[in-house]
């Protein structure tokens, strides 16, 4: 006798996934559906089609009198090319990692493996949409308007397109194939509210925290960590002959002011001698580290020029 194998109710997909920053720090990412993704192209496609019907009267305009209809229909065909490719590339490249509908459908690129978003990668992505969508359908466009659009034609352009269109529908993580390449998430972006109320205070009220564990090394935030308020800055009290842990590598932008004492601070590969008075500025990505010399306690102001989410609007 055969008994039924129930099967295990499966529950929905989830979209969340591990973003571990260059600090170690696991930002627990959402990524953006196949459905909010497929609006947000659309949008830009609406975007990218009134731009080019506006380039398209001003160059018809132009050359209207000159009657040179094949320079015309070069020039429009190259600007086209130019448009659809430097639209999401462009975009991209920006601060929002995100082309204008991405923006609307609270959509950004961020790189897989928590670094920068390079422009190779946000190039690479975009070059597959070519092959994947316009060259095909391009291409039955240009044949079609000739008449030599056949069946088999006609069938192998879309049946092409086709499968990279719904090839995020068919792995885990939502990708394209230029995401696969490039190794880039298409994530919903994090909204905050900011808040309100100014902070106000004296360092000295505020009880210092071992930094790791480290009782020789103080650290006292001086804002609330609160990601509504947009900033962060905190002071850093090293006992003489104390360091910093590891060399850190952070996303955002940061700024430090020498209070008391003296030391030796590492900004990427170069060494310098620090001493009260002395200011420093870190860009993203700097590796940095920090040894307090001297037979007095080394202190400094230290800022970061935001502290929120990194996928925040």
């Amino acid at each position: 006798m055969r008994w039924p194998i129930r099967k295990k109710a499966r529950g929905p997909v989830s979209l969340r996934r591990n973003f571990v920053t260059p600090e170690g720090v696991d930002l627990q990412l959402e990524l953006g559906s196949a459905g909010t993704r497929a609006g947000a192209f659309m949008l830009d496609g609406l975007f990218i089609l009134v731009v080019l019907i506006v380039l398209t009267i001003a160059i018809v305009m132009l050359f209207v009198a000159s009657h040179q209809g094949d320079a015309l229909a070069i020039l429009w065909l190259i600007g086209f090319f130019v448009l659809r490719n430097g639209w999401f590339v462009l975009f991209e490249m920006g601060g929002r990692g995100a082309t204008p509908g991405k923006r609307v459908m609270g959509l950004r690129v961020v790189a897989r493996d928590g670094a920068r978003l390079t422009g190779g990668a946000v190039i690479a992505r975009n070059a597959m949409r070519e092959i994947e969508i316009f060259l095909p359908l391009s291409f039955l466009g240009s044949q079609a308007a000739e008449g030599t659009a056949d069946a088999f034609l006609t069938i192998f352009a879309l049946c092409w397109s086709g499968i990279f269109l719904l090839f995020p529908l068919f792995n885990r993580d939502r990708l394209r194939v230029g995401d696969l390449i490039a190794g880039t998430w298409v994530v919903r972006t994090v909204s905050g509210t900011l808040g309100h109320d100014l902070v106000a205070g004296k360092e000295s009220a505020i009880a210092g925290q071992p930094f790791m564990g480290d009782d020789a090394l103080h650290v006292r935030a001086l804002i609330p960590a609160d990601p509504a308020f947009d900033f962060m800055m905190t002071t850093m009290t090293f006992q003489p002959g104390t360091t910093l842990p590891m060399v850190e590598i952070h996303v955002m932008e940061h700024g430090l002011l020498m209070l008391t004492g003296e030391g030796i601070y590492r900004l990427g590969e170069h060494w310098y001698p620090v001493a009260a008075g002395d200011f420093i500025w870190m860009g993203p990505y700097c590796p940095q580290w920090f040894g307090a010399l001297g037979k007095t306690p080394a202190k400094y102001l230290l800022y970061k020029d935001w502290n929120r989410h990194p996928v925040a609007k």
